[in-house]
């Protein structure tokens, strides 16, 4: 069997990996993933971003690094 991944999630999430070149930062998100993710963890704001496919601008983020208890 062989197995894949489909749908505008999956899409978004490829097309942020190539967005990480042009924002010069190893790891960014979505909202969608910002609105998830506990309060541990330090994101900076990189504004709504054009994305290639994608009809509106995504609000964009890095996500630096998880703070340590």
């Amino acid at each position: 069997c062989e197995y894949t991944v489909l749908g505008d999630a999956v899409n978004l999430a490829s097309r942020l990996e190539h967005q990480t070149r042009q924002v010069n930062r190893k790891v960014i998100i979505s909202q969608s993933v910002r609105d998830v993710l506990p309060p541990e963890f330090q994101i900076e704001a990189l504004g709504a971003q054009e994305i290639h496919g994608i009809s509106t601008p995504v609000n964009v983020f890095a996500l630096l690094s998880q703070m340590t208890k």
